[in-house]
Formats: structure tokens, sequence, C-alpha cells
């Protein structure tokens, strides 16, 4: 039972924080900042307990960051989501330059910090390097919020919601051993262009795999089959431009190789459980 929770975390949080953004005041976060940091070369920071959650990008620079006794090496992409009782040191590298980060303090609902609690654990100390979408969408969210944003404004919260729930889909490649390499190859293939036409029988062929252990290597690092995340990959791309720009849905669409928008859209209703244009107009409320 517990691996059937964990599987249906890793297909739709998502759906979960949206939805949970969607149910009124209640459910308002109240951002206390958002902002680019560049630290001096001797940069050293020590926290203990603090009264809000802490959502922290490196951006440049190396180092180390100790949490709760646990290290991890720092460099840019690597993403931490402290929660109010985490104890973090950290020191910067001078020979790799000085650090840089992002950083949101923010105070969640109390119905969300239980699920953040279980988030921090799973993305604290990840690296995104590669995850091109994530430091234009903490761009954009550090400007509105410098410009215009207050602390309560629903729609700053509701953006992070989907930072947070489009993190947890991307593929953890530190699961990629040597033996997964043609597979996790075959993974990333997909995901920088979602929209091309893949066949099991090709993937298979390029890695010189029969169908059936292809498939099967492939749903043990992944967590999904083939076909299944195939389809993830293209949603969670769709996500990112209802997030972030003003596309038409149907343009989006066409973007990601669907021939039917009315199909794209059932797709994506099935898998997020709400529309295309719902999905935007929450963002955007």
């Amino acid at each position: 039972m517990a691996s059937e929770v964990v599987k249906i975390c890793i297909i739709r949080p998502t759906v979960i924080l949206f939805e949970a953004a969607m149910q009124g005041s209640e459910r308002i976060w109240t951002m206390l900042n958002c902002r680019f940091y560049v630290n001096e070369e001797d940069w050293n920071w020590n926290s203990g307990s603090r009264p809000h959650f802490n959502f922290w990008v490196a951006t440049q620079g190396g180092g180390a960051v100790r949490v709760n006794g646990v290290e991890y090496r720092l460099h840019s992409g690597v993403v931490f989501l402290f929660n109010r009782t985490d104890q973090v040191v950290a020191r910067g590298d001078p020979e790799q330059g000085k650090v840089g980060n992002f950083a949101t303090h923010f105070i969640p609902d109390s119905l969300s910090e239980p699920e953040l609690e279980m988030l921090s654990r799973r993305l604290s100390g990840r690296s995104f390097r590669d995850c091109l979408w994530l430091m234009p969408a903490l761009r954009d969210l550090s400007r509105d919020f410098s410009f215009g944003g207050i602390p309560d404004d629903p729609r700053l919260g509701t953006r992070l919601r989907l930072i947070f729930g489009l993190l947890d889909n991307e593929p953890d490649r530190s699961r990629f051993n040597e033996g997964d390499r043609e597979v996790g190859e075959v993974v990333e293939r997909i995901r920088r262009n979602p929209a091309s036409t893949y066949s099991v029988e090709e993937m298979a062929r390029s890695c010189g795999l029969s169908v059936s252990r292809f498939s099967r290597r492939f749903r043990d690092l992944v967590g999904l089959p083939p076909n299944q995340f195939m389809v993830q990959e293209r949603l969670r791309t769709a996500e990112m431009l209802l997030l972030g720009g003003n596309e038409s849905i149907e343009h989006i669409a066409e973007r990601l190789g669907y021939r039917d928008v009315y199909f794209f859209s059932r797709q994506f209703r099935r898998h997020r459980g709400v529309s295309p244009s719902r999905f935007r107009r929450g963002f955007n409320a």
C-alpha cells in the first residue's frame, strides 16, 4: 500500500497543490520575501529554528550545506526546502566563486504543512541544474513579488505551489546508475523533446534490449511505463507553457505534437483534474 501512495504522489503532485490553491482563503500562503542574492566570498550561514519555511535554490558558486547533520554538495541548481525546525549550516568555497542563491520565505496554511514537510525530504539536496524552466520561473516570481506583490496575494502562493509540484515531477537523475545509462539516455531524450513520437520498439532497439526487458527497466527507473511517461512529459511541458506565457491552448497543443486540441484538453483534464483553461485561470486569478 505504501508504494502505491508514493507513486500517486510522484505522478500527480501538481493536482494536489493546484486543488489546494483553489480552496479559498483558508489555503493562502503568506510570502515574506522573494529575491536573488549574491553572497560574500567567505559566506557562512548558520540557521536554527525559524517561524517560516524557506525555499532556497543555488544559482552559482559551490560549497556545502549541512541539514540536520546530513551534508550536501552545493552547486548551481541544488534545491532545498527548509522547514521550521531544520538546523542548517552552510559554507561557500572561495575557489568556486561567490555563492548565489534564490530564496523565498513563506508561511503556509496549516493544512499544507504536513505535505510540505514530506516534500522537503523529497526535494532537499537534489540537483535541478538541467531543469531549464526553473530559473525563468523563479525570476518571474521574484519580479512579480518585488513589483506590486503583497505578502498574502493568493496568486503568488499558487505559483509557488505549482513550482513545487513541477519539481516533484522531475526525474531524480541521482537514481541513474551505470546499468541504467542507456535507458536514462532515452528518458532524457523524451524530456528534451516531448513533442516527438517514440515507439517502445524503437526505444528498446536503441538500447539493445527486448521490448519486455526495456519496459521493465524503464519502469524501475522512472516509476512509469514508457507510454505513460511520454504523456506525463508532454503534460509537464504544457503546464510550464500555461504557467509562464500567453500562448493559446491551440498553439501549445500543436507545439507538443497534438493534432487535435480537443484531445489534448481531454487528456490534460484526465491526468491533471482540471482543463488547461481552468489551470491557467487558477494560476492568474
